[in-house]
């Protein structure tokens, strides 16, 4: 495999993983500016009762991805260096029970779930998974680094800002309007 395309495809499942996990807790958690979020929501509740769910979905699908099993996926195991880390196989264990959950409950959704807590059996939270992806781009840059690559925190990813400026824009039309 042509290792400058895994190391751009890695970083760019990084990226947009960070990028859905930014505005799912834009969402979700509670930060200064959860009122104006919640009025721009309470706009347009369908458009946006879709938007919350399919923000974590892909959160947890592109950070689970890095931890496939298969040979012809891309994943953290493709580059040899990230193996070399000392993080590498605590991390790798990890992800891989979010791939568990990601199989057994958004991607395959298990016939046993029902009966089978897939999501209590991995241990972990939404703030696991949120480690998960923070420990894989500090893998990733410093792997970059040595490599002399692009590091992720040298990309600027603001879809929060974008996001809350579009926020604070249904706000003052609905005020304008009313």
């Amino acid at each position: 495999m042509n290792t400058d395309f895994a190391y751009r495809d890695i970083r760019n499942t990084l990226v947009h993983a960070r990028a859905c996990d930014e505005i799912w807790w834009l969402l979700e958690g509670t930060h200064k500016e959860r009122e104006i979020v919640k009025e721009g929501c309470n706009q347009y509740v369908e458009f946006f009762q879709t938007v919350r769910p399919s923000m974590f979905i892909s959160f947890a699908i592109l950070v689970s991805s890095l931890f496939d099993n298969r040979d012809d996926c891309i994943t953290l195991k493709t580059i040899p260096e990230f193996q070399e880390d000392q993080i590498f196989t605590q991390l790798w264990d990890r992800g891989r029970k979010l791939h568990k959950y990601r199989s057994k409950c958004i991607a395959h959704r298990d016939i046993k779930n029902e009966e089978k807590n897939y999501a209590a059996d991995t241990e972990f939270s939404y703030n696991d998974i949120r480690k998960i992806l923070n420990d894989s781009i500090e893998l990733y840059d410093r792997t970059a680094r040595k490599e002399n690559r692009v590091e992720i925190s040298d990309i600027n990813i603001s879809p929060g800002k974008d996001f809350l400026n579009l926020m604070r824009r249904l706000t003052q039309t609905e005020a304008q309007q009313g």
